[in-house]
Formats: C-alpha cells, structure tokens, sequence
C-alpha cells in the first residue's frame, strides 16, 4: 500500500462510513420537554413543585434539615423541546419545629453546634423573588439552572436567610446559577441540588458561618396536588 493510500484508508477510517463521525463520539444533546402524561404542557401554566426527601444546608457549625419544601407557584414561560423556562414566585422551605410569628413555614431542625431551630425565609428584600428555573439546549444533557430574576429579565444574585435561634438573622448569597440535574420520564421526573455553595452576605450577626451548601430535591406537578410531571430529553 502506498503512502498515499494508507493516508486515505486512516482519514476514512476516523470519519467512519459515508466521511461521518460515529454517532457515539458526539455529545448527546440536551432537549429538555415539560409534559403531562407525556404531552407537552402549554406556556402560561401554573404548576407547584415539592420537596423529595429531606433538604439539607450544611455549615462548618451544623446543619440544618428541612423535612418540607414547597415551589408554590411556578409560571411555564416557554416550554419547545430544548427550552424550557420557568419563574419562581413562592419557595418555601420548613420542617417539624415552631412557627414564628409572620414566618410562613415552621422552624427547620438543626443539628450540632449552630444553634437552635432555624426558619428558612427564601423571599428577601434585596435579591429575593422572582427567580429563574431554566433547561436549554447550550446547557449539558438533563442539566438546568436556577439564577436570580425573571426569566425575561437580567439575570442577578439569589439571596435568602436563615433565622437561627440564638444568633439571629444570617443572609447568604450566590452571584451565578445554581446548577441542578433533572431525571427524564413521561410521567414523574426530579430536580436535584447537590453541595451548591452560598456565601454569607456582609454584615451578617456574630456567629453566623461563613458559607453553607444546599441539598435539595424536588418533583413538579399539576397545582393543587393533581398529576406529577416528566421531562423528556
């Protein structure tokens, strides 16, 4: 075989047949779809998401365990196979402990050295909601993102407190996304956030840790406890 032959054999060779690449060299794509019993839904739907297990913030002192969460309204602003968008309006997270006056949700549980119950208020006066939960097609495979603002709006930083009984008041606050991964199904997929970092606001109260981690899962249905939802990709 000649020099010149055994360089066509190797470039076909790398192309695969018809000079195409293998299927499995490329990526695969992400082409997210909301739907109902495998039908997409229509923009402009109201759904709630709730929590899957227990959601964790993990400290250097502690930490603190909510056993109820709840997305209680989530507007559908775009929702085309590799686009789907929604805006947060309510987050609420909760658990087993006191209700404090004007607090919406009891006391989360906390654990070790932090301090007593802790009530979780996701909806600040300074970059609170609306927030945006999103999937595109530039992101990676089962991939979506939360970022602070609506979905049509600039994106901005996502703050929230936590009011921890025996220190007071500590905000923390994440400038970019949080980053989260979505299961895929017809009928019934979740939303997980693993160890996404937030770092105290300034001029948080003696005592308050310096940054924590968030842990949560969730699942998105139909308002009012009706049918879970998928995503397909």
């Amino acid at each position: 075989m000649s020099h010149a032959q055994q360089a066509h054999w190797i470039s076909c060779r790398g192309r695969g047949v018809g000079g195409l690449r293998h299927a499995s060299i490329a990526s695969a794509a992400n082409s997210p779809l909301l739907v109902e019993n495998g039908t997409a839904l229509a923009t402009g739907t109201t759904i709630e998401g709730v929590n899957v297990g227990v959601s964790k913030m993990t400290t250097s002192l502690g930490t603190i365990e909510c056993t109820t969460g709840k997305l209680s309204v989530l507007q559908l602003v775009a929702n085309t196979t590799g686009d789907m968008e929604l805006v947060l309006f309510s987050v609420k997270y909760g658990g087993t402990g006191p209700l404090s006056a004007g607090a919406e949700e009891p006391a989360c549980t906390t654990k070790a050295l932090l301090g007593g119950e802790t009530t979780v208020t996701m909806n600040t006066a300074t970059n609170g909601l609306p927030w945006c939960l999103r999937s595109v097609s530039t992101m990676a495979t089962d991939e979506f993102q939360i970022r602070g603002n609506s979905c049509s709006s600039a994106s901005r930083p996502i703050r929230f407190a936590l009011d921890v009984e025996g220190i007071g008041t500590c905000q923390y606050e994440r400038s970019t996304a949080i980053p989260g991964t979505y299961t895929t199904s017809t009928t019934s997929s979740t939303l997980s956030i693993s160890a996404v970092s937030f770092s105290a606001v300034s001029g948080n109260p003696f005592g308050c840790p310096s940054s924590l981690q968030l842990d949560s899962t969730f699942q998105l249905r139909t308002t009012g406890g009706g049918t879970t939802l998928g995503i397909t990709s």
